[in-house]
């Protein structure tokens, strides 16, 4: 007698001692089947049999509680977070009252996903912490490390790197022992994830592409997706514009199969900001524009914030300043909010700029040194870069330049010991170069204007698209700006 098996005779006999033997054998199918559906993304199959479920509880409240979790699942598929909550809640008290801890687990963990989605961190953790120690009192495995994988990208999105990683690390190496193929496939995915935090690109990549190759072997359209979105973006980052347009577009139209709104967020999101490296400005801000409507309909807070940089980045290239602030302000109110610390440090570090756009250098300054103490607490090496390449040009524009030239100095001394994923290199060696120009050290500073220009060459051989690769080169301000001044050196030789 295989597994399967085994477990099907229990619960018929539980059904028969019960007087449920008629409600009990179909709803041990649709259990079985709902697995399958979940696994395959198969959304409509999981609403049908959410709402034979339904039906079942109707006839006998036994399966009240079951009914809400399968519900709830059905409305956090389609990105409907709160109204899931809410029915996994009503759930929640009816197992407890009943005293069945699986059904309380499940819709515990019903309850801390919804909470995720949204942005609640504290109430999440509050909610897996509890399922951790359900899985210690009844020794149920899957359980564990469901709530470790959990736990670990909470502390991933609170900011605490290190915890994470040695909390998913733990979780992984378990479930590959257990052959566990999905649970070791997500955990990679959510260490690939903390990676990224802690600027480790190129391992993230490995254990991404690790994960995608699970996913693949397993059916699992949903984990394919969320990863092509990871691969993606790491191949934006490289340079190779045309292989990520190509990951977020795969990755959409899965999610648009599956129904999947916040997965299309995501991805309408970073196709938004591969457009604007291309110059679509305008077409870019409308992508990403969509993307945080989508998350304000879903309630999905963290969808949001991760839209409210980009779209700030995009109105101040256009040149409205007051719009980029509005959104820097409602992404710091929201960051603070939900205590979003990786948020709010990046957030802190796109402020100081328009600060100085706007004619207030002390307050950049203030924004500046409070974006820089967070990434520095928290690990993120590539946003201490972007608040000091910031800090770099508040300094440069009050004449302030020795302090400038520091700043700009540890940004180079960061990046040398990192492929940081969100810094642009060749802005380091640009403000170095001008750094040490500006101190009148011009005879060692064309070797960084040398670099900076080396790296947007590099840069833009991934770019197939032959106009998007022209506007890189000479459209972009920054780009246009090192090119010139590499070219006037040459002259001058």
């Amino acid at each position: 007698m295989n597994n399967l098996d085994g477990w099907i005779i229990n619960n018929v006999r539980e059904a028969r001692a019960g007087g449920r033997l008629e409600q009990g054998i179909p709803f041990t199918v649709w259990q079985r089947q709902w697995e399958v559906c979940d696994l395959t993304a198969n959304r409509t199959g999981a609403k049908i049999l959410a709402e034979n479920i339904f039906k079942l509880s109707q006839k006998n409240n036994y399966y009240n509680a079951d009914s809400c979790f399968y519900r709830a699942a059905v409305l956090a598929n389609g990105s409907e977070y709160k109204q899931a909550l809410n029915l996994a809640l009503e759930g929640l008290n009816v197992a407890r009252a009943g005293g069945d801890l699986q059904k309380v687990a499940q819709l515990l963990a019903q309850c801390g996903k919804c909470c995720y989605q949204m942005g609640d961190f504290a109430g999440s953790l509050g909610y897996w912490q509890n399922i951790y120690q359900i899985s210690l009192t009844t020794g149920d495995q899957d359980l564990k490390t469901a709530s470790l994988n959990s736990l670990g990208l909470i502390y991933w999105k609170t900011g605490k790197y290190e915890e994470a990683l040695g909390v998913l690390n733990k979780t992984e190496e378990t479930c590959r022992h257990q052959q566990n193929l999905r649970s070791s496939a997500l955990a990679m995915q959510s260490i690939g994830n903390v990676l990224l935090g802690l600027d480790r690109t190129e391992p993230a990549l490995e254990v991404y592409t690790k994960s995608q190759a699970i996913a693949k072997k397993i059916g699992d359209l949903g984990l394919q997706s969320a990863l092509l979105n990871n691969i993606g973006s790491i191949y934006y980052r490289q340079g190779h514009q045309s292989q990520a347009r190509e990951a977020y577009e795969q990755g959409l139209k899965i999610d648009r199969m599956l129904g999947n709104l916040s997965g299309q967020a995501k991805k309408l999101n970073n196709l938004g900001v591969l457009l604007a490296t291309l110059g679509k400005k305008q077409l870019a801000l409308e992508y990403t524009i969509k993307a945080l409507d989508i998350d304000l309909s879903t309630g999905n807070l963290d969808g949001q914030m991760a839209k409210m940089g980009n779209i700030s980045s995009m109105w101040q290239d256009l040149g409205d300043v007051e719009k980029a602030m509005m959104y820097i302000n409602r992404g710091i109110e929201l960051s603070e909010k939900v205590g979003n610390q990786a948020f709010l440090g990046q957030f802190l570090g796109l402020k100081v700029l328009l600060d100085l756009r706007r004619g207030h250098p002390e307050e950049a300054i203030r924004s500046g040194e409070a974006a820089l103490e967070i990434n520095r607490r928290i690990g993120n090496r590539s946003y201490q870069v972007r608040a000091l390449l910031s800090l770099h040009e508040v300094y440069l524009s009050l004449g302030k330049l020795k302090t400038a030239m520091d700043c700009s100095g540890q940004a180079l001394d960061i990046i040398k010991d990192a492929d940081l994923f969100e810094v642009e290199k060749e802005a380091v060696y640009f403000a170095h170069y001008q750094s040490l120009m500006a101190n009148g050290r011009s005879g060692e500073s064309l070797v960084y204007l040398e670099s900076a220009y080396r790296e947007i060459l590099h840069q833009s051989e991934g770019i197939e698209d032959q106009e998007g690769r022209e506007y890189f080169l000479h459209g972009e301000p920054l780009h246009r700006q090192i090119i010139d001044e590499w070219e006037m050196a040459g002259t001058k030789k």
